[in-house]
């Protein structure tokens, strides 16, 4: 059995080896000297890695893209402020028609409000919400984005128009 030849210093392999040093027809990573189909006890087989493969050290990718759940959030930031508010409005507006507190009706609010922010830092840690909540957000501030610029063609508007 021959040894294997030392490591090129710059750690590239000569042009037509792999790393043991054997012809380009076999298939790199294994030693030489065992007969073609056997592998090394512990060494995953080569190939493609997928639901075809039978591998079990990597599962096929499920659901939808990161960016098909960014965009679906890009989507949703509308909706979610709309329900944001409504979910803000509606302990005040009990309060006030049964003729509660009013402090009752604010501490209910500030519950809602960390019960809600609650909710985004779960959805931003939770891997599968992650990149739906990242689309809420960036629709957001987008929408806040061209609030302001309308703001501001506005403003120029009726500084102009005496």
């Amino acid at each position: 059995m021959t040894q294997p030849p030392p490591p090129n210093p710059h750690g590239q392999n000569p042009y037509g080896q792999n790393p043991y040093g054997q012809p380009p027809g076999s298939p790199p990573g294994l030693p030489p000297g065992l007969p073609p189909g056997q592998r090394p006890p512990g060494q995953p087989p080569s190939g493609p890695v997928g639901p075809s493969s039978g591998g079990p050290w990597r599962s096929p990718r499920r659901g939808r893209s990161n960016v098909a759940k960014f965009w679906t959030g890009v989507a949703l930031c509308l909706p979610a402020l709309f329900v944001a508010g409504a979910l803000q409005a509606i302990p005040r507006a009990i309060a006030s028609s049964l003729s509660l507190p009013p402090e009752l009706g604010q501490f209910s609010t500030l519950g809602l409000d960390l019960a809600l922010f609650g909710a985004f830092i779960t959805g931003l840690v939770a891997e599968k919400t992650r990149f739906i909540v990242l689309g809420i957000l960036a629709g957001i501030a987008v929408l806040f984005v061209v609030a302001a610029g309308a703001c501001v063609l506005l403003l120029a508007g009726l500084a102009s128009g005496n």
